[in-house]
């Protein structure tokens, strides 16, 4: 069946950055699949080998498939990171296991002269398909592509050098180059690339740039539709028939496997069947009776109480909750005007006209520490969440758990101020005790 996370590369997450003062609610990721095996083990790196007996298919149920831009430059969405982490590579990419593991290079090292150079080693076997160029064998497996594109250090230096470019008009690539400064082509298959300084998260910024293909965006600007997304990534976009030079518009979410993929058949990498297909749901409950009917293999993220109560009564499903998931804000106009101005087409727009929880920060600090977290979680998802006082999901190697918000040093009753700050975090009256004292001492009440 592939990956039980949905049949693509694990979401990678990206060096994206924001100073925000929010509650948020870290929930789990979770998946269904109907009939499905254990994966088996990954193969060696390497040519995949084509594929033989008859063909397969997955269909995998989301809720509300979007997908606005084919362009991984404009990307923001999560059905659109589904098409662009699967159509492309990068140096390197993050396993099941949250560790670096080759894709284009297969050997890098930071150099001893200049520490802040890095040198890539690339494969020689990957090459930037045109799905429009693949013949089906008799069994309707893509097996023969045009292999005249190949990834050379050449097409490395052009995307980073051309992200650099135009950094500042791509919607979440810009963090990726901030410290970014040269690329050097050593020869055909080996690059360099070089920071400003000392960069400790290097190596997250160097697996977040896609590999473009040089050919095709030379002379394209960032805003490009990119109709046809073409890659050297395990999957390739289904074209339409009716105009080859596009893919079919979503939904569906059509991918086929590319036969000539240059990485190891690991689930999550490389999915085992011939086209993976993103049917899209109005509703978590359809979806849910769907992957039970055998209609989909395999459905993602329903909801918490399908979850827990639809699909739990059915021993033919197997369930399975992975760390990741989505990350659930109470925003009360926590954004500085710069930062809501990024984006004018998302609700991250709404409620700055709002003078008091625009101007008074005491006001959005007392909203925060009256809220009962804990129960959102349980009243909303049904418990299968986490709490949270950061963007960096848990999960991830940059994750920093920050200790329980403290308050101001209030006297307590007992004559001990660090008794308040100890336990109003989790105790709601409390809390709204402190809420009214802090508004007091500013004028408020």
């Amino acid at each position: 069946m592939g990956d039980l996370s949905g049949g693509m590369r694990p979401w990678r997450s990206r060096t994206l950055l924001a100073s925000i003062f929010v509650v948020l609610v870290v929930a789990a990721a979770m998946s269904a699949a109907f009939g499905s095996v254990p994966p088996r083990a990954s193969a060696s790196p390497g040519p995949s080998p084509f594929a033989v007996g008859p063909r397969h298919e997955m269909t995998i149920g989301v809720e509300e498939l979007q997908v606005q831009t084919t362009n991984p430059l404009q990307a923001t969405l999560v059905d659109e990171f589904i098409l662009w982490v699967g159509v492309y590579s990068f140096l390197f990419n993050i396993n099941a296991g949250l560790q670096f593991e080759p894709d284009i290079a297969v050997r890098w090292q930071q150099t001893v002269a200049n520490p802040v150079t890095y040198r890539f080693e690339l494969t020689r076997n990957a090459y930037f398909i045109d799905p429009n160029t693949c013949e089906p064998d008799p069994q309707g497996h893509l097996g023969t592509c045009d292999l005249s594109h190949p990834v050379t250090a050449a097409d490395i230096k052009f995307s980073w050098d051309y992200v650099k470019q135009y950094a500042a008009q791509t919607a979440l690539m810009s963090s990726c180059v901030e410290h970014f400064e040269l690329a050097t082509i050593n020869d055909l298959y080996t690059v360099t690339i070089q920071f400003d300084g000392a960069y400790a998260p290097a190596l997250s910024a160097l697996a977040c740039v896609p590999v473009l293909p040089q050919y095709i965006w030379t002379g394209r600007l960032p805003d490009d539709a990119n109709a046809l997304p073409i890659g050297s990534g395990p999957m390739m976009p289904r074209p339409d028939p009716a105009a080859p030079t596009r893919m079919l518009t979503p939904p569906p979410l059509i991918l086929d496997r590319n036969p000539n993929w240059h990485g190891k058949e690991v689930v999550g990498r490389q999915v085992y069947p011939d086209t993976v297909q993103y049917v899209s749901y109005t509703t978590s409950g359809a979806m849910s009776v769907d992957l039970t009917l055998g209609k989909l293999d395999h459905i993602v993220t329903p909801s918490s109480q399908d979850w827990l109560g639809f699909l739990a009564q059915n021993p033919a499903i197997w369930r399975q909750s992975v760390p990741g998931g989505f990350i659930g804000e109470q925003a009360v106009q926590v954004l500085s005007d710069d930062l809501r101005n990024i984006e004018t087409s998302r609700p991250i727009r709404f409620g700055d006209t709002n003078p008091l929880l625009r101007d008074f920060a005491v006001i959005r600090e007392v909203i925060h520490m009256s809220t009962d977290r804990q129960r959102m979680i349980q009243e909303a998802y049904g418990g299968l969440g986490t709490i949270a006082d950061t963007l960096i999901p848990p999960y991830n190697q940059w994750h920093y758990n920050y200790p329980d918000f403290v308050g101001p040093d209030y006297d307590a009753p007992d004559g001990n101020a660090s008794t308040i700050n100890e336990e109003f975090i989790d105790t709601q009256p409390r809390a709204a005790q402190l809420g009214r004292q802090m508004l007091h001492d500013e004028g408020w009440l």
